[in-house]
């Protein structure tokens, strides 16, 4: 049996975020994690995933969520999130799923299609290869 491959994604953009300063999360550790994969040479035992740089634009999260929710995502920001204080409690169950743990930041849809086309492009890649091999 041939072993598997681990498929990577990895886009710099990313580390251009800044989740809120309580949450643990720290976007230039996706850096220095691809840093170390690099310098250890592990890419070469992965399938790397090579998406055109600014591809996250063409990526349209309306297909997997609802358009309010869609809209949502592209007009909040850390500063007017106040104005949306009803909408997080109502729909979002802000108290539980939002603040600390899911932060509201400037550049929150953005960062969004960065993680779906990386996970939509590995799904893809994947499904290729199991169909070539089976042909």
């Amino acid at each position: 049996m041939q072993k598997r491959k681990v498929a990577y994604y990895y886009d710099p953009e990313i580390a251009l975020y800044q989740f809120s300063a309580n949450h643990p999360m720290r976007s230039h550790r996706i850096k220095m994690t691809d840093e170390l994969i690099q310098a250890y040479k592990l890419t070469n035992y992965m399938d790397m995933i090579s998406i055109e740089k600014g591809g996250n634009k063409n990526i349209d999260l309306s297909s997997f969520h609802s358009d309010d929710y869609v809209d949502f995502l592209k007009s909040i920001t850390s500063e007017n999130q106040k104005y949306y204080a009803d909408q997080l409690l109502k729909c979002y169950n802000y108290k539980d799923n939002i603040g600390e743990d899911c932060p509201i930041f400037d550049g929150l849809y953005e960062y969004c299609q960065i993680c779906c086309k990386g996970s939509l492009c590995i799904i893809m890649s994947r499904s290729f290869l199991l169909k070539s091999k089976k042909g």
